[in-house]
């Protein structure tokens, strides 16, 4: 519930470079590019099947969200920068092949992404080019630029990127091709797991088809997709589909369509030679929500376009049992219209009203729908009509987004929706608890305090109960959440919260994240409970980047209230964050308590559920961990790795047997080859047991270098636990290193 607005995550099934697309620059004063035309549609694809999965329009903030995910690039950074080269609007779609093409849940067995991006002028496409491309390259170390293809447009590039199949782990090869020609920049992207790898030649003969398309004059393409109503804001929800349906007389085929369904749409469109459809499910709560749908037709003729409007008109949105009846006396809209009440009777026997009303000006048809429970009153859709019959009768046709009419829908019975403090729905509320470089919680008193040389505030948000502090310094993005959830149990909170992420759209490869034994690193308490995950992350622009996140769920009042503390940081910037997120997260302290957020404290020393230690200022943790049944810290010197991990015994394991666990656990670690125990002159495994404990050494490989692991186990005074010490450092440095080792272990104590 409350990931959701961490992570604008978007559908994306493969990476694309952001970079925007263009045509030549159109005068000012002419029409707007339709750019919604200028992409490709199935018939462009040399093989059948393919259907229309996704599409939409993009405005700036749409673009900066979904590239500026944490730890990627500042989203104020990249909104400065591409607002200063002159970004102005950008159209994506996504064509699928399915491997049954009339069953929308079978497998997908290819995707072909494509899209355009407008800025002002040429110079300007030409900086946003390198901006996106550099970015790229430093988040994507797997994409590789081809050489030597042919150029298209005036500057181009073709890229290979490999990502895995997150059910497998099969490598996915997609190519990505982009170019710039004038003030656009265009995109294809082709993913084909049936091929070793895309072909090349394909996706420059599709390029060839976008750049044919940018170069043509605005006047070939039927104008519908600048012209059509978009609804924006908090209320509108997600766009279900802003594209041409129906193209220079031929229907564009859906994903999921039947020959059925795709004969039925197109005896619908009837003499229309082009189709533009818009589809919102509103962001407000109803027995059935209020639904948006607008579909714009062009005729070749205004006698045809008048004869649309005579005849009833026909929906291809609505479905179940369809009541209309024309309503007399309505309001009279551009060159004609009728109105139409309608009632649709669902399977189920839910029922939602509502009106539709088409509008004709000259050879243009405009058919507005909106319904829901409660019933959609009559005014709220004639006031949509007259913004749209507006467009139409100017003289560009152009038509700029409008926002929902929440507060005439509310007046309706509809409701705001809510999910229970999900901060996707919320509004920030200006520095609401922040004072210089601390913050307190307004509504929980929790409070922390930052570096200002290392951390800025990103966002802070306060409202109905629910608190929110971000903080990042560019690799890492830290928020700090205060909630009442009516349990203040921990535990139920990092599930929720872990859940959440990991069905957000775009997060792939989800894994929890392992020691260097394979044990995870997750755990808790009674007060506590966390879990460090790995994943990948594909932006709405198809970007894809590397993150771990990690998510502590820490109670603030019993069977009240959680506070829950997520990082997100650039995977490979993680071993060297870990040190900057841990100094800034010992400052984090709950009402009436001491800092909270890690058990690792200033005079280094951990306080651990079985063992205490602590350590002079060569060592630095990397991990700490207190789970139910055992407790570990993990420290390193830049030579040794050092885990300490009280763990309980078995009812009849000894100490040497818990020697031979952490050996099979080293020896199971994929990174870990050829683990063998070290032996003496006489050809024995060093090692031993006593009532002191248990050791023993191994040899081991890793990343090519050869290593050795010391391994003791140590008992409790209790005799049900045991303490196992883990000691990894490289062969060559063995022997230095055994003194370290000892004067770090005389301080622990069970």
């Amino acid at each position: 519930v409350l990931l959701t607005a961490l992570l604008p995550l978007t559908t994306v099934l493969s990476l694309w470079l952001e970079a925007p697309i263009a045509r030549a620059q159109v005068d000012a004063a002419g029409p707007p590019l339709d750019l919604a035309a200028l992409l490709l549609r199935p018939a462009d694809l040399p093989e059948p099947g393919y259907g229309l999965s996704s599409a939409r329009l993009l405005g700036l903030d749409e673009e900066v969200a979904g590239i500026a995910a944490p730890g990627i690039i500042d989203p104020v950074e990249l909104s400065t920068r591409l607002t200063e080269a002159g970004w102005q609007r950008r159209y994506v779609s996504s064509l699928i092949r399915l491997a049954d093409p009339a069953d929308p849940t079978s497998e997908v067995e290819a995707n072909v992404l494509s899209t355009v991006t407008e800025y002002v002028t040429a110079e300007g496409a030409s900086a946003g080019f390198a901006l996106l491309d550099g970015e790229l390259e430093r988040q994507n170390p797997s994409a590789v630029d081809l050489p030597n293809i042919t150029v298209i447009g005036e500057e181009s590039e073709l890229t290979r990127v490999e990502v895995f199949d997150p059910a497998t782990g099969d490598p996915l090869p997609q190519l990505n091709l982009t170019f710039r020609v004038g003030n656009l920049i265009g995109d294809v992207l082709v993913a084909d797991p049936r091929q070793a790898q895309p072909d090349e030649a394909q996706i420059l003969s599709l390029g060839q088809t976008l750049l044919s398309r940018f170069e043509a004059e605005s006047a070939d393409t039927p104008g519908l997709g600048s012209g059509v109503l978009r609804l924006r804001g908090d209320a509108a929800g997600p766009d279900l589909l802003d594209a041409y349906t129906q193209f220079d007389g031929i229907a564009v085929p859906l994903t999921g369509d039947t020959p059925a369904t795709l004969a039925a749409r197109e005896a619908a469109y009837g003499e229309a030679t082009d189709v533009y459809e818009i589809r919102h499910s509103l962001n407000l709560s109803g027995e059935i929500p209020p639904y948006y749908h607008l579909t714009m037709s062009r005729y070749t003729t205004t006698r045809l376009a008048a004869a649309a409007i005579d005849d009833p008109p026909t929906s291809t949105e609505l479905v179940g049992s369809v009541e209309t009846a024309l309503v007399s006396g309505a309001q009279s809209f551009g060159d004609e219209s009728q109105t139409y009440s309608y009632l649709v009777i669902q399977a189920d026997g839910s029922q939602s009203e509502g009106f539709q009303i088409a509008a004709r000006v000259g050879e243009r048809v405009a058919l507005l729908e909106l319904d829901g429970l409660p019933a959609v009153p009559l005014a709220v859709v004639e006031a949509l009509v007259a913004q749209q019959v507006a467009c139409m009768e100017a003289p560009d046709k152009r038509c700029e987004p409008a926002p929902v009419p929440a507060d005439a829908l509310l007046d309706a019975g509809f409701s705001e929706s809510s999910a229970g403090g999900d901060p996707a729905a919320l509004q920030p509320a200006s520095d609401a608890g922040v004072d210089g470089a601390s913050y307190t919680s307004p509504t929980h008193s929790y409070t922390i305090a930052w570096d200002l040389a290392i951390w800025n505030v990103s966002d802070v948000t306060s409202q109905d109960g629910f608190d929110q502090l971000v903080l990042s310094n560019g690799p890492s993005s830290v928020y700090i959440e205060g909630y009442a959830d009516g349990a203040g149990d921990p535990t139920a909170c990092l599930t929720e919260n872990i859940a959440t992420l990991r069905a957000v759209e775009g997060v792939t490869d989800y894994k929890l994240r392992e020691d260097a034994v394979g044990r995870p690193l997750a755990g808790g308490d009674s007060t506590r409970a966390f879990a460090t995950y790995d994943l990948a992350y594909l932006s709405p622009s198809g970007e894809r980047a590397g993150f771990v996140n990690f998510v502590e769920c820490r109670t603030l009042v019993p069977g009240e209230s959680v506070v829950v503390i997520t990082l997100f940081v650039a995977a490979e910037e993680y071993e060297s964050e870990l040190p900057v997120v841990e100094e800034l997260l010992t400052a984090l302290t709950l009402p009436g308590a001491q800092p909270a957020a890690t058990p690792l404290t200033t005079d280094r020393t951990y306080r651990g559920l079985s063992f205490t230690l602590s350590w002079n200022e060569s060592w630095t943790p990397r991990d700490d961990t207190a789970l139910a049944d055992s407790d570990r810290i993990v420290l390193d010197n830049g030579m040794s790795i050092v885990t300490i991990t009280g763990t309980a015994l078995g009812a009849n394991e000894t100490l040497a047997a818990c020697v031979e666990s952490v050996a099979a656990a080293l020896a199971a670690e994929p990174r870990s080859e050829s683990v063998t125990p070290v032996t003496n002159a006489a050809g024995s495994p060093i090692g031993g047991e006593d009532e002191a404990g248990a050791f023993a050494l191994y040899r081991f490989t890793t990343d090519a270098t050869p290593s050795v692991a010391y391994i003791e186990c140590r008992p409790t005074l209790d005799g049900a636990s045991a303490i196992q010490i883990l000691q990894l450092v490289p062969e060559v440095a063995y022997n230095d290193q055994i003194t370290a080792r000892r004067e770090l272990l005389d301080t622990l104590e069970s």
